[in-house]
Order: structure tokens, then sequence, then C-alpha cells
């Protein structure tokens, strides 16, 4: 007679094991105010389908052009290797994002495909209605098919450098930019070259995007959702639907006096998740109605005491008020210079409040220790 051996598994031992996102952190520190956060996958994690910008200049318009050529036409462009996209089945483009400064100038949008120096163009498209200038505008077309076994070029053709400084540059990672967000052709007949090539100064990228659809790939678990806190507020989600990447672009749209903190979830099929551990950016620009010139405050950041002197006044009181609001410590010394032992606070952001004879002040306190 056969023996049947039976294994009996709990459900604990049958659900799916998962694992958090690992390493977040921000990837542009470059400017302020905008967060590329990143992160390492779980070990089991492959890209899935993308729906997304790709871009260089991460869509931040810095105000910057470049010009001042007389007759001479120009074409800006950024551009992505043939084995970028290798990981997905058909890939498509069906946006540009592009930024205009002269009106007097006649433009056109141009994609190419290449291989080994050899340019195809696939798309050529005059600007001439309902143009915009000084910020983003994006157009919209029937999907362009794209060869993965060549490269993917984005351009910006402009008719002439001058008047003005036409050419919309914005600030990337550089060197990660080089030969990819900068390349440059300053004659129609010409070679194209990097930015850097022309001027080792100008190591900026073009405001130009592509946007990339792969609609035919599947979903793979895990994908991830990004969440949000301001000035330690509660955590919320900051994005519809999932991230299929492991990158995410934050504008800071919202207002913020002193810190950001930012969680991702791994999401998994049967809706299990798991989190990352918490980044916290500390915002150390000084808001304008936060600049005190009567008073100084060292070393700032502190982490055990720190120096708060007037300039020609005595400090009546002061007080240091955290990021909820609270008051967590009060003095009165009246004298023009004091020190105040803060190693036992929280690491934080914190207002000094000062009051003299000439009034109350406001200054800011980072405190890390």
């Amino acid at each position: 007679m056969p023996v049947i051996l039976l294994t009996l598994h709990s459900l604990a031992q049958l659900k799916q094991e998962i694992f958090p996102p690992t390493n977040l952190r921000n990837g542009s520190d470059y400017l302020p105010s905008h967060v590329d956060l990143i992160w390492t996958p779980p070990a089991d994690w492959q890209p899935s389908r993308v729906d997304r910008w790709f871009e260089y200049d991460r869509g931040i318009y810095v105000g910057g052009g470049i010009g001042s050529c007389p007759g001479c036409p120009v074409e800006i462009a950024i551009r992505w290797d043939s084995n970028y996209f290798n990981n997905y089945n058909a890939v498509y483009l069906t946006k540009i994002r592009y930024l205009l400064l002269e009106a007097a100038l006649d433009h056109a949008l141009r994609v190419y495909q290449s291989y080994y120096g050899v340019f195809d163009t696939l798309f050529d498209y005059p600007l001439q209605q309902n143009l915009v200038y000084f910020q983003f505008d994006t157009l919209e077309f029937s999907p362009i098919t794209i060869d993965k076994s060549r490269e993917l070029w984005v351009g910006l053709w402009v008719s002439d450098m001058a008047p003005g400084y036409p050419l919309s540059f914005g600030i990337g990672p550089y060197p990660q930019i080089e030969g990819y967000g900068n390349m440059i052709k300053l004659n129609p007949n010409g070679n194209w070259q990097t930015l850097t090539e022309i001027n080792p100064e100008l190591n900026y990228t073009w405001q130009l995007g592509a946007y990339i659809e792969t609609p035919n790939d599947a979903v793979f678990y895990p994908v991830f959702n990004v969440f949000r806190s301001i000035d330690e507020q509660p955590f919320e989600k900051i994005h519809e639907g999932e991230i299929y990447d492991t990158i995410f672009h934050d504008d800071m749209n919202e207002p913020a006096q002193f810190v950001v903190k930012y969680y991702v979830n791994s999401v998994y099929k049967d809706d299990s998740s798991i989190s990352s551990d918490t980044l916290a950016i500390w915002l150390v620009n000084v808001p304008e109605n936060m600049r005190n010139d009567r008073v100084i405050i060292y070393p700032n950041p502190a982490k055990d005491i720190v120096t708060i002197q007037s300039v020609n006044n005595r400090i009546n009181s002061l007080s240091l008020i955290n990021t909820k609001g609270e008051t967590v410590l009060i003095k009165k010394p009246g004298t023009e210079k004091t020190t105040l032992d803060v190693s036992d606070l929280p690491d934080s952001f914190y207002v000094v409040k000062i009051n003299t004879i000439e009034g109350i002040s406001n200054s800011k306190l980072l405190i890390i220790k």
C-alpha cells in the first residue's frame, strides 16, 4: 500500500515573503526644494512597465539661457544609449516637454534615432501656434515606436541664437549629464558636441524631456508607494497609482519651514507592504521672514552649547520653540550675549524668539548631534 506524506503549512509559511526598500536617499542635493528620491529595491525586484518622463533637468526651470550669436541657427538635444530600454518589450515616445525663451525666433522639435553616428529623423515638428514662453509646455502626438537597438535623441532646433538667450538650460547631476543631457550642434552640417566642449564652465543640461511608455510590459511586484510628512505633520501618499521604478521626483510645491520626511513602501500582489527607513531632509535655507541681521547665533547647526549675541542691544528674554509650536526653553539673560545648553534637545529645527528693546525678532537654529 503506498504511503502518502502530507506536509502541513501554516498561512504564515504560505504567504509571500516581503522585503522593504533600503538605502532611501536624496539624489538632487544640487537644488533646494526639489527632491529626487532614490532607493534600493528588494533583491527579487525587476523593472515593470514604464509610464513617465525621462529627463536630465528634473523638469525644474532655473531661469537661465544661453545665446547672443546673431545669424547662428543651433540645435540642442538630450539622448539615451541604445541599451537603455532593453528590459522592455515595445517602447513608445508619446510626449516632449520643452521651454521657449524668445518669441521672435522659429523653433522645431525633432526626434532622431542613431546607430554608429548615422541619424534617422523620426519626427520634425515646427512650433507655430499657441506658444508659451518662460514656462514649460508639452507637445503630445501619436506614439512613436522606438527601436531599442539604436540611440534615442530628442532635440530642439532654434533659428537663431540672437536676440537674447534662447537656449534654456537647467541644472542636472554633473558629470552624469555629460554626453547625454548637454548635446549641441552649432552648424546644420556640423557634428554634435557637448556644451562643455564649447565652454568647460557651462556644465548645464537642456530643458527637454521625453515621455516614454511601455504599455505591453507586465507589472512585476513589488511596486512602490512614496509617503511624505512636512514639518512633523502626518505622512501622506503623494502620488496616484503605484511607482514601478526606483526613483521619484518631488517638486516640493507645498511650503515647509523646517523638515521634510519621506518613506517608501514595497507593495506586493496580495497588498501586503513593508516600509523603508525614514529619510529626513532638513531645510537649511532660512526664509526671508526668519532672517535677522541684528542677532548672531553660532555654531549653527549646534549640538551642545550655542551662543546667541544681539548686536548693540541687551537680550531681555529669549525662548526656543520646536516644530510643533511648543516652547522648550526660556531664558532671561539681561545681557547682549548668552549661551544655551541644547544637548538634551532632540535633533530638529527650532525658532529662537528674542526680545530686545527694539522688539521681538525670530531666527532659526538647527540642532544636529
